[in-house]
């Protein structure tokens, strides 16, 4: 096999490759979860600061805490 042909079987493989990824993307279900998404990660990392902070105040500190955690 030549080197052009060899380059020629990648970018096909390549192509191949980019267009699966892509067709989820295109479904009616991905446009749809999509934005919700987007909107419930924020929702989600905010439970979470909600249920860390208390710990962390209780272990004197984002300071105290880190160095807790890698100690332990």
């Amino acid at each position: 096999m030549t080197k052009a042909a060899g380059d020629a079987s990648l970018n096909q493989a390549m192509a191949e490759r980019d267009g699966q990824i892509a067709a989820p993307q295109k479904s009616i279900s991905w446009r749809i979860t999509s934005p919700l998404s987007i909107v419930g990660h924020p929702i989600q990392r905010v439970r979470l600061a909600e249920l860390v902070m208390p710990v962390i105040k209780r272990r004197g500190g984002l300071k105290n805490t880190f160095i807790k955690a890698i100690h332990s």
